[in-house]
């Protein structure tokens, strides 16, 4: 069973707002929970799908803000070795708020002594406590600060070709790898369950699966190419006829992730997890407590639930379709058909993330026909998007 140490977190995670609310102490001068709130104000969603809102520039962009003023106690904290877990978790939350959408604060944040090694030590540790399995209330704690960890990488990473190459090289790929396969379940068979730990209820809420997920979406992040033009990850074209697929009006590349492609092809086991996780949703599952859409989870009430992970699997099959040898196993009928359910699905997200897909497989023109067979005719590329 799942301590009761657990089931109180999650009142008080619910209460905060915060999936990483431990209550802080009252002597503490920099409150970081109490920046995260202020900077958050009213948006608790789990994923900021649509960016940092303007209210949450300005706040952020203030002089005092915990991202300008406050910022080396943040870093402070992330990197000091007598910070407990709870505390790395707190800043590793604020530099995610601090970069998402932000430049100059990520190549500030990139760049300064330790935020790098300190993040990606935070994947690992947390590795290492999942596959310890001894003490699950440490192991939680520690599986919520590794996704904000996570999360960080991404938001640091995005179209930076400084952070990209700095967490390469710390080895960031192989260990986010790792625990998404290391958690695809025990002896029982069950995703994110290690001895004498039990997923908390019907939905299965557990920071496992918040760790998943994060470390998916650092993932897709990392085996991005970018694109001068768009400043954006690359876009690209399909040709049927050659089966081959081509950066879209010849675009000149700043970030080239094909050698990190390879590297996540490479982590055993890694592609038949992402596809599991991607054909373990209903995509059309509407508005469901229990499983949650991923654009309208909130912090607090839905991180840690299974639904919430299958976008950020998708997103790094949309990468790794661009390589020619890992294409037909992307494209095979198994995969194809959980992808083309998604693109259809109810979550605007995933529809696109897993349209994305089936565009570098080569195979969105035959969605049409599939949910055709399957009596679905609400489908419209056109309304989709169309062709990429």
């Amino acid at each position: 069973m799942v301590s009761s140490s657990y089931h109180l977190s999650v009142a008080v995670i619910a209460a905060t707002l915060f999936s990483f609310a431990y209550i802080a102490s009252a002597e503490e001068d920099f409150d970081m929970i109490a920046k995260i709130q202020h900077m958050r104000g009213n948006d608790r969603s789990l994923i900021m799908a649509d960016g940092i809102k303007p209210e949450m520039e300005a706040i952020r962009d203030g002089e005092f803000s915990a991202c300008n003023s406050g910022l080396p106690q943040v870093l402070s904290f992330l990197t000091s070795a007598d910070s407990d877990a709870n505390k790395k978790g707190q800043a590793a939350a604020l530099v995610s708020l601090c970069s998402n959408s932000h430049p100059v604060n990520r190549a500030k944040i990139g760049s300064s002594e330790g935020v790098v090694s300190s993040l990606v030590d935070l994947i690992r540790v947390g590795t290492e406590k999942w596959k310890a399995g001894e003490d699950i209330q440490g192991t939680y704690k520690h599986l919520d600060t590794a996704g904000l960890a996570a999360e960080a990488i991404r938001a640091l990473s995005e179209n930076s070709a400084e952070n990209h190459k700095a967490f390469v090289e710390a080895g960031a790929i192989n260990e986010l790898g790792g625990f998404i396969v290391a958690s695809k379940g025990g002896e029982d068979g069950k995703v994110c369950s290690f001895p004498g730990q039990s997923n908390n209820g019907p939905i299965g809420r557990t920071p496992c699966n918040f760790f998943r997920m994060w470390a998916a979406a650092a993932l897709e992040t990392l085996s991005n190419d970018y694109c001068e033009k768009e400043n954006w990850p690359c876009l690209y074209d399909w040709d049927d006829d050659e089966k081959t697929l081509t950066i879209h009006d010849d675009e000149t590349v700043t970030i080239d992730a094909s050698a990190e492609r390879e590297s996540i092809a490479n982590i055993d086991g890694l592609l038949e997890e992402l596809i599991s996780i991607v054909c373990s949703i209903d995509p059309a599952r509407g508005h469901m407590r229990e499983h949650p859409l991923p654009t309208e989870s909130m912090v607090g009430r839905d991180d840690g639930t299974p639904s919430t992970v299958a976008w950020a699997a998708a997103g790094v099959l949309k990468n790794l379709a661009l390589l020619d040898t890992v294409r037909p196993s992307i494209a095979a009928d198994g995969p194809y058909n959980c992808l083309c359910k998604m693109v259809d699905g109810s979550d605007w997200l995933e529809s696109d993330i897993a349209e994305d897909v089936l565009h570098h497989s080569g195979r969105l023109d035959d969605c049409d026909a599939y949910l055709d067979d399957l009596g679905d005719d609400d489908y419209d590329e056109e309304a989709h998007g169309g062709d990429l």
